[in-house]
């Protein structure tokens, strides 16, 4: 979302919700002052979100709930899922889909002969960590792909300004790990360090976990409570409610795509319909 269409959701939200922080809202459904809540939430860190929007909250005054990899901070690396995309369009271009193809199916033990890249990155999702780092490196290498990126993401620094001044962060993992492919050891390792670090970092306590790639089950719930974890925010589609569990939160993703207009501008009855058909009287994130 561009920060432009940005601020014009942030002025929507001010005049028909109320903005507030995400513990209020799981705590506490329902309207205030006759209006819905709603909180916001950012996944990744990315240095826009320091640069772009953390500027244009302060100004509007509105909360919001920041989910960081403590292993990326202030590091250019693409997140799995970029390079995967980096590695596809690379061999698109010079016409060796078929090659990759090949590789994907030695490495993901996938005997498909689709060449979307949607159904190979549905694939990739499903691989541990470790193992998709190693083919990803592998690939890189046999194809000539760079493996960083042009974006970065916040540094510690950027994100103790943001926490000095009312945002509130959260756990997303060490760095950017599918939990429920992972084993149970890992999984709990990577909470509970992720977590410590963050808190070790800003000085604050650390009780809410956003699940990267919406990979949360039965189990990665458990085990997120066992570290020490209050609430955990999926990318389910919906909105909270009094029988909303507090550690499978949905969410309403917002992107120009869906909210723009053909000027690239904020199409206010769009948006206003687009969170309404989530709910008419609940609150919503």
């Amino acid at each position: 979302m561009t920060d432009t269409v940005f601020e014009q959701l942030l002025i929507l939200l001010q005049r028909e919700f109320r903005v507030v922080p995400l513990q209020q809202l799981v705590e506490s459904q329902g309207s205030l002052d006759g209006l819905q809540r709603v909180a916001l939430t950012f996944d990744d860190g990315w240095e826009d979100t320091y640069s772009l929007a953390y500027p244009l909250m302060l100004r509007y005054g509105v909360p919001a709930t920041v989910f960081i990899c403590p292993g990326l901070m202030g590091t250019n690396r693409l997140l799995p899922e970029e390079r995967f995309v980096r590695i596809w369009r690379s061999c698109k271009s010079r016409e060796q889909l078929h090659l990759l193809q090949n590789d994907l199916r030695k490495w993901t033990t996938c005997n498909s002969s689709s060449l979307e890249m949607h159904f190979w990155a549905r694939r990739l999702k499903q691989l541990p960590m470790d193992a998709k780092h190693m083919m990803l490196a592998h690939l890189e290498d046999i194809y000539r792909v760079a493996g960083d990126g042009v974006r970065r993401f916040m540094t510690w620094d950027e994100a103790r300004i943001m926490a000095n001044n009312g945002m509130t962060f959260g756990s997303h993992t060490m760095n950017h790990s599918t939990l429920k492919v992972e084993q149970p050891e890992h999984i709990m390792e990577d909470l509970v360090s992720s977590r410590q670090m963050i808190a070790r970092k800003l000085g604050r306590e650390i009780t809410q976990l956003a699940y990267p790639n919406g990979g949360y089950d039965h189990r990665v719930i458990e085990l997120a409570a066992e570290a020490g974890y209050s609430y955990g925010l999926t990318t389910d589609n919906g909105y909270v409610t009094r029988y909303t569990r507090p550690l499978s939160i949905p969410r309403i993703s917002m992107a120009d795509a869906v909210v723009t207009d053909e000027r690239t501008s904020l199409h206010f009855p769009r948006t206003r319909v687009y969170l309404q058909r989530f709910s008419d009287k609940s609150a919503r994130t």
